[in-house]
């Protein structure tokens, strides 16, 4: 269970806040890496994956009331769609979380399992490209960044994937520092639906 309350939400950010942590984007990691952009003092990056409606209608609210950005991977051809309990979210919502200063990035078209034999490089390729092009047609900008849908990938994956121009891919490795030599596997801390502060603290602070 991945799904956070609102509210144990909240708990974490204002405690994130009142600790001095600031979030940066996943394109600031990139400058960083170039030398091009300075990072704060305790920076840090909040990621989600495959992005429901309700991640926009809860999370990005509570990111701005702390001055905190969010990085949202949204599956980019199932926009409004429904499974389940679950609906993606819209592009205008998307774009709505954009012009408020959160980011948008790459979870491929379909999210589909990178590291299943069934799908060639050919389809890897087409598949990745097609989902920068989709966030180009709707949103107006090049997503250069990408989350691998089950952080599943091979070094085939990760050849086409920079084929299609990613220059940064994540991963659910667990890790809180990000290697800039190997900005393809980058590991993520993973918080769960189920912890409560206490334990969400000592994630933070290992």
């Amino acid at each position: 269970e991945m799904t956070q309350s609102p509210e144990d939400f909240e708990l974490e950010i204002k405690w994130l806040s009142e600790q001095g942590f600031k979030s940066v984007r996943l394109e600031d990691i990139y400058l960083y890496s170039l030398g091009k952009k300075a990072l704060p003092a305790n920076p840090i990056v909040f990621t989600f994956d495959d992005v429901y409606e309700d991640v926009f209608i809860n999370a990005v609210p509570i990111l701005k009331k702390y001055n905190f950005t969010g990085s949202f991977a949204i599956i980019t051809g199932w926009q409004g769609e429904t499974f389940g309990d679950n609906t993606y979210a819209t592009w205008s919502q998307i774009a709505q979380a954009k012009n408020e200063g959160m980011e948008i990035i790459s979870h491929t078209q379909n999210h589909f399992d990178g590291s299943n034999a069934k799908f060639n490089s050919d389809y890897i390729y087409q598949n990745l490209t097609g989902s920068i092009v989709d966030i180009a047609n709707h949103l107006g900008f090049t997503s250069n960044i990408l989350i691998y849908p089950y952080g599943h990938y091979t070094s085939d994956y990760i050849n086409q994937a920079k084929k299609a121009g990613f220059v940064m891919g994540l991963t659910v490795h667990e890790g809180s520092y990000i290697n800039l030599n190997n900005l393809m596997e980058i590991p993520r801390v993973r918080v769960h639906g189920k912890q409560n502060l206490e334990i969400f603290k000592k994630i933070i602070q290992e």
